[in-house]
């Protein structure tokens, strides 16, 4: 079954989606972050364009909770790295570029690991991005992804 307990931001549930709406999001994202796909962490309903963008003169044609604008991702990606951003600068060119998009885009276009499996690399502008604006290659990540790593050579899921 899924892992990880789910965090609601500020303790409280968001207005504008309900439980079956999470269940949904989650159980689409297997219960792991979409952007570093690490489990076992806590996890939170990101917008991908944040409910801000629905506040300026030119809105998105959808709504802000609609379950396509939703994605699982851990606390450290969403609340520590992504927070509202939408765009990152790529550190190859020095471009800015949207970062990566979990609804509209595969993660397999955009990211590698290593050979590892501890590092994350870009394999586009986009992932690059988000590899740096999410600081996808901390201390943390990588503890994280060497315990799950370890977990899955003494049996437990496969990883990534």
């Amino acid at each position: 079954g899924p892992s990880g307990p789910f965090v609601h931001l500020g303790g409280r549930r968001p207005r504008g989606y309900g439980v079956h709406v999470r269940r949904l999001v989650k159980r689409r994202a297997r219960s792991r972050c979409e952007y570093c796909l690490i489990r076992g962490w806590p996890i939170t309903v990101d917008h991908v364009i944040p409910r801000a963008e629905w506040l300026g003169s030119t809105r998105p044609d959808f709504a802000p909770d609609h379950p396509d604008n939703l994605a699982v991702a851990c606390y450290e990606c969403n609340v520590i790295g992504k927070r509202t951003r939408m765009r990152g600068v790529d550190p190859l060119s020095g471009t800015e570029v949207r970062l990566f998009h979990p609804r509209r885009q595969r993660w397999s276009d955009h990211f590698a690991w290593s050979a590892d499996y501890l590092t994350l690399k870009g394999k586009t502008p986009t992932g690059w991005a988000t590899i740096e604006v999410l600081r996808l290659n901390g201390q943390r990540y990588r503890a994280q992804r060497r315990l799950l790593r370890l977990a899955m050579e003494a049996g437990a899921r496969i990883w990534p």
